[in-house]
C-alpha cells in the first residue's frame, strides 16, 4: 500500500506543478532568477530603485536587483548615490521561465511580468 501511496503523491505534486505553469501566461518575460543580493523578492510596480547600485536595497522589492553587477567597468565602481530620476546605469543577468537568458539594463526591470497580478508601470518609479 505504501508504495502506491508514494505515487499518488508524487503525481499531486506533478500536477500541482503544471497548475502553476498554466498560469504563467508570458514566460519569455517571466523572470525565474537574476543577479539580486538576497533570495525573496515580491515585485511592486511602485518599488524605487536602490540608490545604492554597489549594495542594493535590503528589502523584497526591485531594489533587491539594482546592483550594477555588469555593464560598467567593474563592480567596484558601482554608484553608491544615484540621485532620482536619473537612469541607472549598469545590467543584471536574467533568466526567465522560457529558458533564456539575458542581460538587463536595470532601468528594465520594472517592464517585466513578475507575477500574474503585476502590472508594469508606464515609467519606471522614482
Amino acid at each position: 500500500m505504501l508504495p502506491a501511496l508514494a505515487k499518488a503523491k508524487q503525481k499531486a505534486r506533478e500536477t500541482q506543478c503544471l497548475n502553476n505553469l498554466k498560469q504563467i501566461t508570458q514566460p519569455s518575460t517571466t523572470p525565474s532568477f537574476m543577479d539580486n543580493i538576497r533570495y525573496g523578492l515580491n515585485p511592486s510596480a511602485t518599488d524605487a530603485p536602490a540608490r545604492n547600485l554597489y549594495t542594493g536595497q535590503n528589502s523584497p522589492t526591485l531594489g533587491r536587483c539594482c546592483i550594477a553587477r555588469h555593464g560598467i567597468r567593474s563592480p567596484k565602481q558601482a554608484p553608491r548615490n544615484v540621485p532620482a530620476g536619473k537612469p541607472l546605469p549598469g545590467t543584471i543577468e536574467m533568466g526567465c521561465v522560457d529558458g533564456h537568458v539575458e542581460t538587463v539594463k536595470l532601468d528594465r526591470l520594472w517592464f517585466f511580468t513578475w507575477h500574474k497580478d503585476y502590472v508594469p508601470p508606464a515609467q519606471r518609479p522614482d
